[in-house]
């Protein structure tokens, strides 16, 4: 769904006035229409998260496979999920069944395969 470009095509608004009022409530609504109009971005592993709020990581998975792993995240919150943004090889990265102890700054991960680069965006 797309913010209609002006809030004049909004059926049943009201009409604009030319208070100060009306000019900054037009230029809010300007901002949050270009930003929920397709420029809504993660940002990048090297200048960090734009307008989502989470955290890039890079790692390496272990020795073996299937074997826990952990990625510091420091979101200060418990982390809802992650995206596995890019990998070196084919590998599945799952959530670890390990007791979490610091989930405020910290995930347990596995993956499938061994020794793989990553580039996660935690959420």
């Amino acid at each position: 769904m797309n913010i209609p470009a002006t809030i004049d095509v909004i059926p049943g608004f009201p009409a604009p006035s030319k208070d100060k009022t009306w000019a900054r409530f037009r230029r809010v609504y300007d901002l949050v229409q270009r930003a929920v109009n397709g420029n809504v971005e993660f940002g990048n592993p090297t200048s960090g998260s734009s307008n989502i709020r989470g955290n890039w990581v890079t790692v390496t998975t272990p020795g073996a496979p299937n074997t826990d792993f952990t990625v510091t995240h420091n979101l200060g919150r418990a982390a809802v999920g992650y995206i596995v943004m890019t990998k070196s090889a084919a590998c599945d990265v799952y959530t670890s069944p390990t007791a979490n102890p610091n989930p405020t700054t910290q995930l347990i991960l596995r993956a499938t395969a061994a020794g793989v680069n990553l580039t996660v965006f935690v959420i």
